[in-house]
C-alpha cells in the first residue's frame, strides 16, 4: 500500500517512520543502518542514508543508547588545556573520534589533585560515555584512576607506546648533538610531575650515558615560553 502522507517539514519532528517511508524500508532496517549493523546490503544502506540526509533526520542518542547500550561518545579527562600540547591533543582526539563516527565529551580537572580527577571521571561516566581517555599527563592522574572504575576502558596518551616515543625522540635529539661534536649538553625539561617530562628525561639520560657524557646540567620549567627564556639565560 502506498503511503502518500506528507513528510514533516520540521527536521526536529522527523522520526524513524518518516525515514523508513522515504527509503521504502522497514523501521527495523532504518534502526540497523543507524546502529551500523553489518548485515545490511550496501544499496539499502545508501538509500536509508540518503533519506536521512534529505529529511534532516537527527539521531536520538538517548533512544539509541537504550537499544545498543552505547552512546558512541568517549570521555576525555584533560588538564592544562591552555597549553599548546594538551589543546592540540584535544583537537586531534575530536577529529579522530568524528572520523570514526563518534564524539568526545571533555571534563577538565586539576591533574595534581586526585579528588578532582575522580570527580571528572564520575561526571563523564554519569553521561554514559563508552570509555575514558586521559589527557591529563600527571602521575597523580593515573594513580587516582587506578582501580577506581573497574570494567571501564581507560586509555592514557602518555603511557605505553606514547611514553616510548617520547623517550626515543629525546634520545634522538641528544644523539644528533653528539654526532655534531658537542660534549656538554644542557637540558631544559618540563615539570617533573608530568609523564612526558619524565619519559623525555629517561631518553636523554640513556643517550648521554651511551655516549659516555655527564648528565648535567639540567633544569626544570613549566612548559611556558617565559620559563624557557629564563632558563636559557642561565
Amino acid at each position: 500500500m502506498d503511503d502518500t502522507r506528507p513528510l514533516p517539514a520540521d527536521p526536529t519532528r522527523v522520526g524513524v517512520r518518516d525515514v523508513a517511508r522515504a527509503a521504502g524500508v522497514s523501521t527495523q532496517t532504518v534502526s540497523r543502518v543507524i546502529n551500523e549493523h553489518p548485515n545490511i546490503r550496501p544499496e539499502t544502506r545508501d538509500r536509508v542514508l540518503q533519506a536521512i540526509a534529505a529529511l534532516g533526520y537527527r539521531v536520538n542518542n538517548a533512544a539509541r543508547t537504550l537499544g545498543t547500550r552505547t552512546t558512541r561518545t568517549l570521555g576525555v579527562i584533560a588538564s592544562d588545556a591552555t597549553l599548546y600540547g594538551p589543546a592540540v591533543g584535544i583537537a586531534a582526539l575530536e577529529a579522530a573520534a568524528r572520523d570514526a563516527g563518534r564524539w568526545i565529551a571533555t571534563a577538565y580537572s586539576d591533574a595534581s589533585d586526585e579528588a578532582s580527577v575522580r570527580d571528572a571521571a564520575d561526571r563523564l561516566l554519569g553521561q554514559g560515555v563508552d570509555g575514558l581517555i586521559v589527557l591529563a599527563p600527571h602521575a597523580a592522574t593515573l594513580t587516582a584512576l587506578a582501580g577506581a572504575h573497574p570494567g571501564v576502558a581507560i586509555a592514557a596518551l602518555h603511557t605505553g607506546p606514547g611514553a616510548e616515543q617520547q623517550e626515543a625522540g629525546a634520545a634522538l635529539a641528544i644523539s644528533h648533538l653528539v654526532e655534531l661534536g658537542h660534549r656538554r649538553i644542557g637540558r631544559v625539561a618540563g615539570p617533573e610531575e608530568w609523564l612526558e617530562a619524565r619519559s623525555r628525561e629517561t631518553g636523554m639520560r640513556r643517550a648521554l650515558e651511551a655516549a659516555g657524557l655527564d648528565a648535567e646540567p639540567h633544569w626544570s620549567g613549566d612548559w611556558t615560553a617565559a620559563a624557557g627564556a629564563a632558563l636559557a639565560g642561565r
